[in-house]
């Protein structure tokens, strides 16, 4: 019954793999291969986006499978699952215990960045700083990490901190123009260098934003 669940999954028939690993468990909950079903059943429902769905299969894993090798592999889905159906804090709670649990696994960078994401959504700024600035490395920053840049910048910015801010700016516009929220980026990197009394560098900076991003909302403030 397993083996029958697994290549469905393998051919992105979910829904029958789902049905078919249902019916696996509750036949066989004591099986050996039972913590293995019940995680790729949750690793499914997170895939269609069933997000309230998945998060009930990891609640139910952690509760029968504490020790499981599987365990750090759910907790990190979990705390994925309650960021995606916008539970900022209930997110932040997960990623911690994840983090804190399992340091050494495979995902531990990736937890850090959504939490400083995560953290920077609920304005708990310098909680989100202390994570972000553990996956930035300025222009040497993983192409998955790339808005940690943004985040950081913008930060240092709102707290009015302006050299501060100007650096993660400039590195995440070396990745180029097509970065998300890069418009926002160069404004705020021209007026941090503004205030800073570097107007050279802050008027090509505005310059450049009309052409760089012609449907950009902030083209008629950077003229101005």
């Amino acid at each position: 019954m397993y083996a029958r669940g697994v290549p469905l999954a393998k051919a992105n028939d979910d829904a029958n793999a789902i049905a078919a690993l249902d019916e696996f468990c509750r036949k066989h909950p004591g099986h050996a291969l039972a913590p293995d079903a019940s995680h790729l059943q949750a690793v499914l429902e997170h895939e269609r986006q069933r997000y309230d769905a998945s998060a009930d299969l990891c609640a139910a894993f952690q509760g029968k499978f504490a020790n499981h090798a599987r365990a750090g592999d759910i907790a990190f889905l979990f705390a994925e699952n309650e960021l995606l159906r916008s539970r900022l804090p209930e997110s932040v709670e997960k990623y911690q215990a994840f983090l804190k649990n399992y340091t050494d696994h495979a995902q531990a960078l990736t937890a850090r960045f959504r939490m400083g994401g995560a953290l920077f959504r609920l304005e708990r700024y310098d909680e989100a700083k202390s994570n972000l600035e553990q996956v930035a490395r300025g222009r040497e920053t993983d192409k998955t990490y790339r808005r940690a840049l943004m985040m950081l910048g913008d930060i240092a910015f709102q707290q009015q901190r302006w050299s501060e801010a100007a650096s993660p700016l400039d590195d995440y516009l070396s990745f180029g123009t097509d970065q998300p929220l890069a418009d926002d980026a160069k404004l705020k990197l021209a007026l941090a260098l503004a205030r800073q009394d570097k107007n050279d560098e802050a008027l090509k900076h505005l310059a450049e934003l009309p052409n760089a991003f012609p449907e950009s909302a902030h083209k008629l403030q950077a003229t101005f």
